[in-house]
């Protein structure tokens, strides 16, 4: 089964009930991505859910994956690209 939404805590609660069935049944594996929007086209898939639907640990590990791929922006722009990058990283820490 495919399930495509925005609802938050309607995926919190399928995956819920897949992972904790009240009926006796066996666990129903669950794989969330993320399409994202690259340029003006929302075909991007991602194979893990969207940041704000992470738990703090697997969000401390995205950031982290996130600040490496950009050292090559830092390495290069450290005055005007890297900025806007780190205020977006800044941003994930505190939501975080």
């Amino acid at each position: 089964m495919i399930v495509f939404t925005h609802d938050l805590p309607f995926l919190f609660l399928l995956e819920r009930a897949c992972s904790e069935p009240d009926d006796g049944l066996p666990q129903t594996p669950v794989a969330i991505r993320h399409v994202a929007k690259r340029g003006d086209r929302p075909d991007h898939c991602e194979n893990q859910a969207p940041m704000k639907a992470q738990n703090a640990t697997k969000r401390v590990e995205t950031i982290g994956k996130h600040l490496a791929n950009t050292r090559l922006q830092y390495d290069q722009d450290p005055e005007v690209t890297w900025l806007f990058t780190a205020k977006g990283i800044l941003g994930q820490i505190r939501d975080t």
